[in-house]
């Protein structure tokens, strides 16, 4: 396979991304992705309140960000593929768990496993991968990676909402599990490599200078960015990010059949929408790396917008298109954003320490957001209050963005 890319003139890294693109539609596509799918049938089934079940999303998001939190000092202590292997491994059998749990402790325990794993197999660990990989075209590549997630969703929501009506959410648990076994294993211990180092290569984009390849090194250390307005700045508008678009993703499917549509229909939305998450993907890292982080975000999150308009009639069908187009570039957008913008923000000299950081608090809205949609659920039997919460945040997220200054590389 090497022999051939050379022949052709392309970068080892691309069949590296590939890989990744499929290990995070099935790692993040099913064990994240179609979680939603579960809420109904589990509550109805075990009399739990939507609330109570969201707990298991939050968890794995409070999971997510203290992996993110502390990956600078995790990715030096053990190898991503060290990582990705044990992860590999426990994800499809802990899923399996789920099949047999009927209280909510068991599901709560099976989800701090899982928050555990999907990082290892989805965006923290592929951040790390392409910036190793890739020092030009990051934007691009990122987006290609992490399409695998909104692919991946759209493949399996669509497959486990037959699933669900045909075999039950017991079953459907096990069949999940086993398709992520085949695929996940031989992936993360034969395919995945963490760096050129590790082939015999140089990264993509590295210029030689007499016969040694260099590039520079350029940004902010972790103290001059914790000293920084621009790193707060740059916080705040992860936790926004991952609290708007944690809103929509985890919101739409109950909405949807609250609404007065069918599980299945409902199902479909979904598997839509998170397929146009995942072509988006790679239109929002091409427009980070052709028009700039600032041009992209307005233009993705103000989409976003107009996506949370459109649910907020979720009964009239025909709204339904601009649903799905809308939450698809702003959710893309928001997996893609928090590597891309924190290399433009602070630079790439500690980007491993800096990124886990953003991510983290990223992940922390994600933490907050079902819970306190649920309960107003639970409250108010309507999402709608919490749509428009998140509204007030995405335009509190342009806003920031207008403010934030690109950090310009040397050569510039």
């Amino acid at each position: 396979m090497r022999a051939l890319l050379e022949k052709h003139h392309i970068p080892y890294g691309w069949l590296i991304a590939a890989y990744g693109l499929v290990v995070v539609a099935f790692s993040y596509g099913i064990g994240h992705n179609c979680f939603s799918l579960f809420i109904k049938p589990v509550t109805e089934a075990f009399g739990f309140s939507r609330k109570a079940f969201s707990v298991c999303l939050s968890i794995q998001y409070f999971l997510y960000m203290l992996i993110s939190l502390f990956s600078g000092k995790l990715f030096k202590r053990f190898s991503v593929n060290f990582l990705m292997r044990t992860a590999a491994v426990a994800l499809p059998v802990t899923y399996f768990c789920l099949s047999f749990c009927h209280k909510l402790p068991l599901f709560y325990l099976c989800s701090v496993i899982i928050g555990l794993s999907i990082p290892m197999l989805s965006f923290q660990a592929f951040s790390v991968v392409v910036a190793n990989w890739f020092k030009e075209k990051q934007g691009t590549v990122t987006g290609f990676v992490f399409m695998g997630s909104g692919l991946g969703g759209m493949v399996f929501n669509a497959l486990a909402g037959g699933f669900v009506e045909r075999y039950g959410f017991t079953m459907t648990y096990r069949i999940l599990a086993i398709i992520m076994a085949v695929v996940l294993i031989p992936f993360a211990f034969l395919l995945i490599r963490e760096k050129p180092g590790d082939l015999g290569m140089e990264p993509y984009g590295v210029k030689a200078s007499n016969g040694e390849a260099k590039r520079s090194v350029y940004g902010f250390t972790v103290p001059e960015a914790l000293r920084s307005v621009r790193f707060w700045l740059l916080l705040l508008a992860a936790y926004t990010i991952g609290y708007s678009t944690g809103t929509l993703a985890n919101c739409l499917v109950p909405h949807i059949s609250d609404a007065g549509y069918a599980a299945t229909y409902a199902a479909y939305i979904n598997a839509a929408y998170l397929g146009g998450v995942s072509i988006s993907k790679v239109i929002v890292g091409v427009m980070f790396d052709k028009i700039g982080m600032k041009r992209a975000m307005f233009i993705s999150f103000g989409l976003l917008i107009f996506s949370f308009a459109a649910i907020f009639f979720a009964e009239k069908q025909a709204l339904h298109v601009i649903i799905v187009a809308g939450a698809a570039l702003g959710c893309a957008a928001g997996s893609v954003a928090y590597p891309l913008l924190t290399k433009s923000v602070l630079g790439d000299r500690e980007f491993v320490v800096l990124n886990g950081i953003v991510m983290a608090v990223g992940s922390l809205g994600g933490t907050v957001c079902p819970i306190v949609n649920n309960a107003i659920y639970d409250r108010v039997k309507s999402y709608r209050p919490g749509f428009v919460i998140a509204v007030i945040l995405t335009v509190v997220l342009l806003a920031i963005t207008a403010c934030m200054k690109v950090l310009k590389k040397p050569e510039e």
